[in-house]
């Protein structure tokens, strides 16, 4: 009984013994002994003859023994240690000391070593060997060095490589099965399969002789390398590779498919060309030109074609020439039919909108525009002005007389402030010379005291402040001369007013006002470099520009985006907030134009420099503008794009490593910065996304929002839904308001409607 209990244990102890640590004890001794083992390379760099397996694993062993398995890439282990290595395989093998050899030899103990650490990962850490300890096994890992590498391994940072490596290898449709001696060890195994069969053959038909067989097409390799002992096939994919290779082949033997060159059996099956780098289906180390040689010139290529080609190419060249002729004469069709409509559409729509245009003009009370600066209206010359020497001013002809005075307007919103004489009195003004452009002008009524001058100075910096004064003006925001003298009665008044009425005049009206003013000249605007961290950059806003904002049917250009970053800067200075808010250049961010390394500087450079609570990026990404708020104190970026797009990869990354840098600068930890995504207004047409990034600025800056993005812009939307209700609620009230017949009940009704937006602030006159 003891002994069959006996004997149940030891059968029970019993384990299928497994592969053990290559130790290579026998080359050990052999180096012991000063002794060397010969091997032999072919003209790829590849170990051959009878120790080729000893020496790939000797080289392997020694990558895998030398270097720590606590170094993040082969890279960055020591030279030293791959000299170390590289000597010991000398000491070993007959091996010549070449720069090839060693740089091919040394490379390959790198992957083994890296396929080691795989290993280690795959089975130790997450796999089937989960807790036990391979430091018994690998004797060279000592039991610090594992705990290190374990707690590497389990690290976020390197887990997410890791997932997303496995995610790469997991779209291989098409995976092999092949050992270490990949398809340099089938290729041989086919061949000894093929000599055997000849020698099977020739024994029963001498006549066939002992010919050597036929090269092992690439084709077959491949299929080989997918198929499993058991049968069948590594995936679905591969399978039906193998169905289309043996279909080409069986055409091969018809005649009716010809591989030639690159275009082969396993091209034409797997439809994927070779590049270089790697051939399929080849041994290591071979490449694209050693394997199919180099392409023939053209013109110089020998083709024996049958008349099924000569039958297809004579297909071919009718289709294509039918095609050529159909394409050709659809598009004369098409241009002429399209020149005649688009014509006549261009004709239609010049008539529309000129007369919009006028009756929006004549509603404005601007059939006959002012025309400034025009030569008509300088009717007089300059008195007392010298021609030569310093005093030459013969560009200017703006009269000096005492009973004449002009209009003088400010841009931003673009209106009438005050009233003043112009006087030629010479270049300077307070010991400052005059400036092309500009004029000398006194202040004599002011309509608009808090409105800023157009050149301000220390003393005077708004308009009421000029009062009486002598100041620099530019000649296109001045009028010249108003004909009829001011008096003190009523006509004049009333006059007096509708020359002031710029003000009360709706945002679009004003617009169109200043592109009657400018001319075919544009303004000149200076973004200053204190604003976006850049060389002062020269603006130019014409009357194209303006009729872009009117219209709103069409992107908006960065010229428009940087004049509005201008008028927000000056929010922030009359807010005392610019210690807040900093702006970056949305033309020198873009990736036209401009290259990688110049955008990340510019945006480090003014990180660096700025010192600010939040930077405000315009950014335009294929036909659409976005808007992102770089938070470097908070290691934040906020995201706000009214089509709900994901931030473009290219500047993800640049944006990452430039506040990567800066927090650096600042001694802080060196991390990715969050993204935040708030919800934020969608637009519904395609081409106002500017817009809603202006809105977006205009928001944060005037609500001072440098924290909370998430509630913030959250609040906002929901008070934009509510607005938008209570609008829905007026409308219909007015739909149903309009048909009704009884005057009684309208004035019940709309009194109604007036005490619900009273209720909400919104109130207005219900006569």
């Amino acid at each position: 009984m003891n002994n069959q209990e006996g004997s149940g244990s030891n059968n029970n102890n019993r384990k299928k013994k497994g592969r053990n640590p290559t130790k290579l004890k026998a080359l050990i001794r052999s180096r012991a002994a000063n002794r060397t083992l010969p091997i032999d390379f072919n003209k790829d760099g590849n170990a051959v003859g009878p120790n080729k397996n000893s020496f790939v694993s000797f080289v392997a062993l020694e990558g895998r023994m030398r270097a720590n398995i606590l170094i993040p890439n082969w890279e960055a282990v020591d030279e030293g240690i791959k000299n170390q290595i590289w000597e010991a395989i000398r000491l070993t093998f007959d091996v010549p000391n070449s720069h090839e050899l060693r740089r091919k030899w040394i490379s390959y103990a790198g992957n083994r070593w890296t396929g080691f650490k795989t290993f280690l990962t795959s089975y130790y850490i997450y796999g089937s060997r989960c807790g036990e300890n391979p430091t018994e096994k690998y004797q060279w890992i000592d039991a610090v060095t594992w705990e290190q590498f374990v707690q590497s391994r389990k690290d976020p940072a390197f887990l997410e490589r890791r997932n997303k490596a496995q995610a790469t290898q997991a779209h291989n449709e098409c995976p092999h099965i092949l050992s270490r001696g990949g398809y340099e060890l089938l290729e041989k195994k086919l061949m000894d399969e093929k000599l055997k069969q000849r020698e099977e053959a020739s024994q029963t038909d001498p006549s066939l002789g002992l010919k050597p067989p036929s090269p092992i097409g690439r084709h077959v390799k491949w299929k080989g390398g997918r198929i499993r002992r058991k049968g069948g096939y590594t995936s679905k994919r591969s399978r039906e590779i193998a169905e289309k290779i043996d279909s080409l082949v069986e055409e091969e033997k018809q005649g009716t498919f010809t591989p030639t060159g690159r275009d082969d059996i396993l091209t034409a099956a797997t439809e994927r060309p070779e590049h270089p780098g790697r051939v399929r289906g080849a041994r290591t180390g071979v490449g694209i030109l050693s394997h199919f040689g180099p392409l023939a010139r053209q013109g110089h290529r020998s083709t024996v074609l049958t008349m099924n080609d000569v039958e297809r190419i004579k297909r071919e060249m009718e289709q294509d020439l039918t095609q050529q002729v159909t394409q050709k004469v659809t598009l004369q069709v098409t241009q002429q039919v399209t020149q005649q409509v688009t014509q006549q559409v261009s004709e239609q729509l010049s008539r529309v909108f000129a007369k919009q245009l006028q009756d929006e003009l004549k509603r404005m009370g601007l059939t006959q525009q002012p025309e400034l600066h025009t030569e008509a209206r300088r009717t007089r010359s300059p008195t007392n002005v010298s021609t030569k020497g310093s005093n030459a001013l013969g560009d200017m002809s703006d009269s000096d007389d005492d009973d004449e005075l002009s209009r003088l307007y400010v841009d931003n919103p673009f209106h009438l402030v005050a009233m003043g004489k112009v006087h030629n009195l010479g270049p300077t003004i307070h010991h400052r010379r005059i400036d092309a452009g500009i004029i000398r002008v006194e202040v004599v009524e002011v309509f608009d005291a808090s409105a800023f001058v157009p050149i301000p100075s220390e003393e005077v910096q708004t308009v009421g402040q000029a009062s009486n004064q002598f100041i620099p003006w530019p000649k296109r925001l001045v009028d010249p001369h108003v004909e009829e003298k001011r008096t003190h009665g009523k006509d004049n008044d009333d006059c007096d007013k509708d020359d002031a009425s710029g003000e009360h005049k709706g945002p679009i009206s004003r617009l169109l006002t200043m592109t009657t003013h400018i001319g075919p000249q544009p303004i000149k605007l200076i973004l200053k470099e204190e604003i976006v961290g850049r060389t002062d950059i020269s603006l130019f806003v014409g009357s194209e520009e303006i009729l872009e904002i009117c219209l709103g049917n069409q992107m908006l250009s960065a010229v428009i985006l940087q004049v509005w970053i201008m008028h927000l800067h000056g929010i922030c200075v009359r807010k005392d907030n610019t210690h807040l808010y900093g702006f970056f250049d949305p033309h020198t961010i873009q990736d036209i134009g401009n290259k990688r390394e110049d955008i990340q500087t510019y945006i480090m450079t003014h990180l660096n420099e700025g010192n600010k609570e939040c930077y405000l990026l315009p950014y335009y990404y294929p036909n659409h503008w976005q808007l992102l708020v770089l938070c470097p104190r908070k290691n934040l970026i906020v995201f706000l794009c009214s089509l709900g797009n994901k931030p473009k990869a290219n500047m993800k990354s640049i944006l990452d490593l430039a506040m990567q840098a800066h927090q650096m600068t600042k001694n802080k930890r060196n991390s990715k910065p969050k993204w935040v995504k708030p919800m934020c207004r969608m637009q519904r047409g395609s081409s106002e996304c500017g817009y809603y990034v202006m809105r977006h600025m205009s928001t944060i800056i005037s609500a001072s929002v440098v924290d909370s993005w998430m509630e913030v812009i959250k609040y906002k939307i929901i008070v934009f839904l509510c607005l938008f209700l209570l609008l829905n609620y007026y409308l219909l009230a007015y739909c149903f308001y309009s048909t009704c017949r009884h005057s009684t009940f309208k004035i019940r009704l709309l009194k109604k409607i007036s005490t619900r937006f009273e209720s909400v602030g919104l109130g207005f006159s219900a006569k």
